[in-house]
């Protein structure tokens, strides 16, 4: 299982086996001041409180499920100084490494000042080469189921009122990752061409919210409008997979 920024976090709780703590963070915790308060600029989150207070604790992570699960869990992350992706997995043998990383990969720039240090090197946002990692992903797999947060059809664009704010909320990183963070909608738009290829690629089931579904915003603190949105995407899987199961039972009389 391949996780980006929060769906990191989605992912390493459900390798976890803890599905429900880890959509309860989302109406419980992540709209609490304490995490989202857009009058503390530069930094609007703070990731510190989220993972430390509870990912590490209060909703504790369960790490020693994940590096002993049958199933395999990475984490992207973008080297502050090369703007490459990097992958940290529970197949390192590194239960250490999984906090750091989960930090790291939600550490969005035009939302916070804090990088991560992981061994010699800082990371930062994993939606900068990773937004969806559908090709590490079939790097080694013949098939992929991907979760989506955006109705079918969607298209990233690069927000041109954003740029100047961006270009000063990047000054301190490096060429590479500056050059790499601008083109990142191009690497998600073609993550979605290869999702939806039909003669190249993977083998893909795409869950996607409907026409009719609740869409959460990038900063959404509303519980409501979360609690709804869990509830639909938890639905919406149930739906699609009991289809295919009843279709695999057809098949198979």
């Amino acid at each position: 299982m391949w996780g980006t920024s929060s769906g990191a976090i989605n992912a390493a709780y459900f390798v976890s086996g803890q599905v429900g703590i880890g959509t309860a963070i989302y109406h419980e915790v992540a709209t609490s001041s304490a995490f989202i308060n857009l009058w503390r600029w530069p930094d609007l989150i703070d990731i510190d409180w989220l993972i430390d207070n509870l990912i590490a604790s209060g909703k504790l992570l369960d790490i020693e499920a994940i590096m002993r699960s049958r199933t395999d869990l990475h984490i992207s992350a973008t080297n502050v100084d090369t703007g490459t992706a990097a992958f940290f997995s529970n197949r390192d043998n590194r239960p250490d490494i999984i906090i750091p990383a989960l930090r790291a990969s939600t550490c969005a720039p035009l939302y916070t000042t804090r990088n991560e240090q992981i061994d010699s090197n800082f990371y930062s946002d994993g939606m900068v080469q990773a937004g969806i990692p559908v090709a590490a992903a079939a790097a080694t797999c013949t098939h992929v189921v991907a979760a989506l947060t955006r109705r079918i059809g969607y298209r990233k664009r690069r927000p041109t009122l954003l740029a100047l704010f961006e270009s000063v909320r990047l000054r301190g990183y490096s060429e590479a990752y500056r050059h790499n963070y601008r083109l990142r909608h191009i690497l998600y738009n073609n993550a979605l061409d290869i999702l939806f290829a039909d003669d190249a690629g993977p083998h893909s089931l795409v869950i996607a919210p409907g026409p009719r579904d609740n869409l959460v915003r990038n900063s959404e603190t509303r519980v409501k409008s979360l609690k709804q949105a869990i509830r639909e995407s938890t639905e919406r899987v149930e739906r699609i997979f009991a289809a295919k199961s009843n279709s695999n039972h057809s098949l198979r009389g």
